[in-house]
């Protein structure tokens, strides 16, 4: 009886002690240190590629946008932070792990979210979208859930281009530029927004060309 119990406590003393042992499942030579992005053609479509690479140049994975149209600008774009890409894929929130190029969530497709779009994560890992094709703001949760969206579209239906957008202290803080820069009217715009929930706390309009 003693020995089947010394037995046993030292089978659980073994496993404990292997369960303690970190296991690297990618080596130092195949850390991708490297995220790079181009447009390529087929059938008369284009599409994004997006490689993860080492820092030698080989290539650990390619992740393939859906295939559009081509327009003036690409219709996708992409940003890195920490371990994660985030890709904006013709409409779809895609986050990848960027040492896999695994994709670990998506979000539901909408339809004027696309091209190159201005990234923004906070430390909760909330992401704030705007591309060149839309003039809403879209925040997601770090899941790629939809949490939020706002038009930022003027009354007179101008179109606007944010120059700079970045988050601060639980506000986002955007920078709008008239279109129309170049004519007389052209006017530029000031947003500060809760990215709780999308409210505009406060909006500063004023001319661009006096």
């Amino acid at each position: 009886m003693k020995k089947s119990i010394c037995f046993w406590i030292s089978v659980c003393v073994i496993f404990a002690g292997l369960q303690l042992i970190p296991v690297s499942t990618v080596s130092a030579a195949d850390k991708v240190t490297k995220v790079a992005g181009t447009e390529a053609y087929s059938g008369g479509k284009e599409y994004g590629v997006i490689t993860g690479k080492t820092s030698s140049g080989k290539t650990v994975w390619t992740y393939k946008t859906k295939k559009y149209t081509p327009v003036q600008l690409p219709c996708y774009s992409y940003a890195v932070k920490g371990n994660r890409v985030y890709v904006l894929d013709y409409g779809k929130l895609v986050i990848l792990n960027k040492q896999t190029g695994k994709a670990k969530n998506r979000s539901k497709r909408y339809g004027h979210l696309r091209g190159m779009a201005m990234t923004v994560i906070d430390k909760k890992g909330n992401i704030y979208l705007q591309s060149m094709y839309d003039s809403h703001i879209y925040s997601f949760s770090k899941k790629a859930k939809l949490r939020w969206s706002i038009d930022l579209k003027d009354s007179d239906s101008r179109y606007f281009y944010i120059d700079e957008m970045y988050e601060r202290s639980g506000r986002l803080e955007i920078v709008e530029l008239d279109a129309t820069y170049l004519e007389d009217n052209a006017i530029a715009a000031w947003y500060t927004i809760d990215c709780s929930d999308g409210t505009v706390i406060n909006k500063i309009v004023q001319p661009m060309n006096n």
